[in-house]
């Protein structure tokens, strides 16, 4: 499944992270690993040519230096790039060209104000990158130990398990599964609707029937261990929450779930989590990933119905 990385590099010590990550992560999962740097256009040509040597040498001082730090490295996988251009732009250039298993990018960590002027390259390519990404944070510890698992009761369960089962694979981690109960929200009605009574949920009903669900989500994968609860209140707090209080390494969830309002919401959600989450964030387009891996799968023989490994269906 991660056969194929992409590092964002941009000389910056978060996008340092960024590289750390897709090293140790191409190292575990075998993977090739090409690394791009955009050099914003204002640079004459004669120069752009004299900065772009500078910053490849940088580059591979760096690779050298993390490699050496970690026994096993094969730098002979490693393919550096440095394109002219806008930097979302030609990123998402190189991704629909490169075609990654998964894109790596650094986040400055902050939060408030400052943090969403900061991220905003990194927020883009969450929202507009065809393939899954991964918003790394400082790696505390390798490899990482815990994982928090934000679960769609109706969509896109499959495609966030079978991220999980292939970690799993090569990674000692632990898994838990949240499914986040959001209470109704109230709206405003006209004069004339007044009359028209408003049914009111309780926490305990929604709870237990998201209880019900969760478990017949998680009981198509009895052979994957997976600690599960349920949480009442706002998506994006309840998710950062789980992973503050587990020590989370990583949380794994859907950029976009559903159509039309929901699908917006869902979204929002996604990017709240990837701003303010004490650890990094994979996300992924779940139609867009569920087709790239039929596909995969089908080129070597395998329909996803039969595909045990990594959770069958879509």
């Amino acid at each position: 499944m991660f056969s194929n990385l992409l590092a964002l590099y941009d000389l910056s010590p978060a996008s340092l992270t960024a590289l750390k990550w897709t090293l140790k992560l191409g190292e575990r999962f075998r993977s090739r690993v090409h690394v791009l740097h955009v050099l914003e256009r204002g640079a004459k040509t004669s120069q752009s040519e004299e900065i772009s040597c500078v910053i490849r040498t940088d580059i591979d001082k760096e690779l050298r230096k993390i490699s050496q730090e970690s026994p096993g490295g094969r730098l002979e996988k490693i393919d550096v790039q440095v394109s002219p251009g806008r930097p979302v732009t030609e990123i998402l250039k190189t991704i629909e060209v490169r075609r990654p298993d998964l894109v790596v990018v650094g986040t400055h960590g902050r939060t408030g104000l400052k943090h969403v002027l900061l991220g905003s390259v990194a927020e883009k390519i969450v929202r507009h990158s065809p393939a899954p990404t991964l918003v790394a944070r400082e790696i505390i510890a390798w490899p990482p130990k815990k994982m928090v698992l934000p679960i769609d009761i109706f969509e896109s369960s499959e495609e966030s398990l079978a991220f999980a089962q292939e970690f799993r694979r090569f990674l000692p981690v632990a898994v838990s599964g949240l499914y986040v109960v959001e209470p109704p929200v109230s709206v405003m009605v006209s004069p004339e609707m007044m009359s028209v009574p408003i049914p009111i949920v309780d926490e305990k009903t929604l709870r237990k029937e998201a209880e019900a669900k969760f478990r017949e989500v998680s009981g198509g994968h009895p052979s994957f261990p997976m600690e599960t609860s349920v949480v009442v209140g706002p998506a994006a707090d309840q998710i950062c929450r789980a992973a503050r209080e587990s020590q989370a390494d990583m949380i794994i969830m859907p950029s976009h779930g559903r159509k039309g309002l929901s699908r917006l919401l869902m979204g929002s959600v996604a990017e709240q989590v990837v701003r303010y989450a004490p650890c990094s964030v994979l996300t992924y387009h779940p139609e867009k990933t569920a087709r790239a891996r039929r596909e995969s799968l089908a080129e070597i023989g395998v329909s996803p119905e039969n595909d045990k490994e990594l959770g069958g269906g879509d």
